[in-house]
């Protein structure tokens, strides 16, 4: 009883931290309730410790921690009025940091790296959920051609990358970053259809993943005769 309260503190933490990002003002609130979302996020990796657990706790870590380190770096430089000086070099900096954070091509290289020995339950929150903040955030800019430069890149290197897979938790992850490139492109001409498209997507992975887990399936080559 007390662990599933004792996680059940930990899932809400864990929205609490997107939905400071997502109402934030400043950059600063937006890291913050990153780094809110990222301590909540490790302790459910960190359910059982073992190598596997505890190594893919510390790329995420890690991952995050640089991308957060950016934000924080801008945010000062936010408060004392500094941007000014070059606002359009630390807005880029700032999408290509939150690009790495959500895993974005060609800053996907983490990303199946921590989901091959993850959870299923862990991988839908890291498709759906942690999505959420970082999206919304990269929807305020407007740099066209970065923009369409990383939606291009995700929709290729997804595809391209999934091609070869026979485990489904890697299928299922380059799927999701080419559904990212898609989403990223989609989000900063029309909010409503971002909205359907990842309200379906969802779904459909929800639908997948229940399926894997009470399959107990892993690879594609378990199914052949």
């Amino acid at each position: 009883m007390f662990k599933k309260n004792f996680f059940l503190v930990f899932y809400i933490f864990l929205i609490l931290g997107s939905f400071i990002s997502i109402s934030a003002n400043s950059w600063f609130l937006a890291w913050l309730g990153f780094e809110i979302n990222i301590i909540r996020f490790i302790p459910l990796i960190l359910h059982q410790i073992n190598f596997n657990f505890t190594e893919i706790a510390i790329k995420y870590f890690l991952i995050q921690a640089f991308a957060s380190l950016i934000l924080i770096i801008i945010s000062v430089k936010e408060i004392y009025n500094s941007l000014l000086l070059n606002f359009s070099f630390h807005s880029s900096i700032i999408f290509m940091a939150l690009a790495l954070k959500i895993g974005v091509a060609p800053f996907h290289f983490w990303f199946p790296q921590i989901t091959k020995n993850m959870k299923w339950s862990l991988i839908f929150i890291l498709f759906s959920w942690q999505k959420i903040a970082p999206l919304f955030l990269i929807a305020s800019f407007s740099r066209v051609y970065i923009i369409s430069f990383l939606a291009l890149s995700s929709a290729i290197l997804g595809a391209w990358g999934g091609i070869n897979q026979s485990n489904f938790k890697l299928i299922l992850t380059f799927s999701s970053i080419a559904h990212r490139g898609w989403l990223i492109m989609l989000i900063n001409s029309s909010i409503s259809l971002t909205s359907l498209y990842f309200s379906v997507y969802i779904f459909t992975v929800a639908f997948i993943i229940w399926t894997f887990f009470f399959l107990r399936k892993k690879n594609i080559k378990k199914y052949k005769s």
